[in-house]
């Protein structure tokens, strides 16, 4: 009978150099190390400083980084042994998280007036006012950031739908600011559901302040 005394523990072979990356405030920490990647998730030693929201870069064959963003971090305990402990981080590309929210974009709020713009785009410029016609291109405009943010993805007729029901409710003989209210409902909840923190404070401070203009301007017509 063949002895098997001196047989290899099995062990993880960790193959693929990645650098972490983890951003503190301005300080910007890089440690290197080995890793098993697999296509949405990479294992690392079980002692290794890996945090959801750290960032993962990785060098291709081709000589382009990709670039990965830390969702989920898991650790395991292997009951054969410690060389089978492990971490496992689940990714996913760094475009994706920032594909809500892309560089350039700017949101300035100033009280009931608020302004919000997309990149270089003065037409997408709006400042709410009291007139009607002024909140009538307000709702129009969140309404074109919610698409261009891809917010609305999959629910576009619902948004027309509300966009246009605000925007009859506003130019109405007789406005009763509910449909501006459903308009408000329907955006908060939508972004919400999709947008970073900044995004959502921005588009629901645009919409509150909508709101807020739209009921003064319908309090000012019935004095």
């Amino acid at each position: 009978m063949t002895s098997r005394r001196g047989y290899d523990r099995p062990m993880i072979r960790y193959n693929v150099p990645i650098v972490l990356v983890r951003k503190t405030g301005n300080e910007e920490q890089r440690h290197e190390l080995l890793a098993v990647v697999n296509r949405e998730s990479l294992t690392v030693p079980v002692d290794a400083d890996i945090e959801e929201g750290d960032i993962v870069e990785r060098r291709l064959p081709n000589g382009k980084t990709a670039t990965y963003v830390i969702t989920d971090v898991t650790v395991f305990q292997s009951p054969f042994g410690g060389r089978l402990d492990h971490t496992e981080a689940t990714f996913e590309p760094a475009s994706r998280q920032t594909s809500h929210t892309r560089e350039g974009d700017v949101f300035n709020v100033h009280a009931t007036n608020v302004q919000l713009a997309t990149g270089n785009r003065s037409r997408q410029t709006m400042n709410v006012g009291q007139t009607a016609d002024q909140l009538v291109l307000v709702i129009r405009g969140i309404s074109e950031l919610l698409r261009e943010l891809n917010l609305a993805e999959g629910r576009d007729a619902d948004l027309h739908d509300v966009e246009q029901e605000a925007i009859a409710d506003i130019t109405s003989s007789e406005p009763t600011a509910e449909g501006v209210r459903r308009f408000y409902d329907w955006v908060v909840e939508c972004v919400k559901d999709g947008g970073s923190a900044a995004v959502v404070a921005a588009i629901t401070a645009a919409s509150s302040a909508l709101l807020l203009d739209a009921e003064t301007l319908l309090h000012s017509w019935a004095g």
